[in-house]
Formats: structure tokens, C-alpha cells, sequence
């Protein structure tokens, strides 16, 4: 995957765990909407056949990539993560 892929991947990783709360703890969730952007034409119009060919064919990102992509935005912000900001704030202080 190239530099500007990635960026892209990552971009769009992210406004959909900011906007999607759903797919901060759904992997599957999060996958689906993903290709629908990505493809948005492939599931507007086609049988699920067509999607499953596009997938089977490499022309949808990988479900890898996307979950690994997750990871790496909810590491680098936990406010994204499965249970956002209440984890960081529901432990008591040391």
C-alpha cells in the first residue's frame, strides 16, 4: 500500500470511528461502511455477488488493513476507542 493510500485509509478509518461510535467495537461494522465509501457505486447497485467478486479480486482494501488501521488510530487516540473518554476517567488516580 503506497504513502497516499495509507493516509487515505487512516483519514477515513478515523472519521468513521468519530462519527460511527458503532464501529469503534464492531470490526464488521466498521469493514462494511468502509468499502461503501470506498465503492460507493459497487453496493448502491449491484448483487451481493458482485461485492463478494470484488472482494475475492482485491479491489476492496483488505479487512487486514482496515482493523490494522483501527488499532493504530485508537492507539493514538483513546478517545476513539471502545469506550471512548470513560475509560481514561472512570479509574481512580494513583
Amino acid at each position: 500500500m503506497t504513502i497516499k493510500k495509507h493516509r487515505k485509509l487512516k483519514a477515513q478509518v478515523f472519521d468513521l470511528l468519530k462519527n460511527q461510535p458503532l464501529t469503534r467495537e464492531d470490526d464488521r461494522e466498521l469493514v462494511a461502511l468502509y468499502w461503501q465509501i470506498e465503492q460507493p457505486m459497487l453496493f448502491a447497485f449491484r448483487p451481493a455477488e458482485a461485492v463478494l467478486r470484488a472482494y475475492i479480486n482485491a479491489e476492496l482494501t483488505s479487512v487486514e488493513s482496515i482493523t490494522r488501521t483501527r488499532r493504530q488510530v485508537q492507539k493514538e487516540h483513546p478517545e476513539l476507542g471502545r469506550w471512548g473518554k470513560q475509560v481514561l476517567t472512570n479509574f481512580p488516580a494513583p
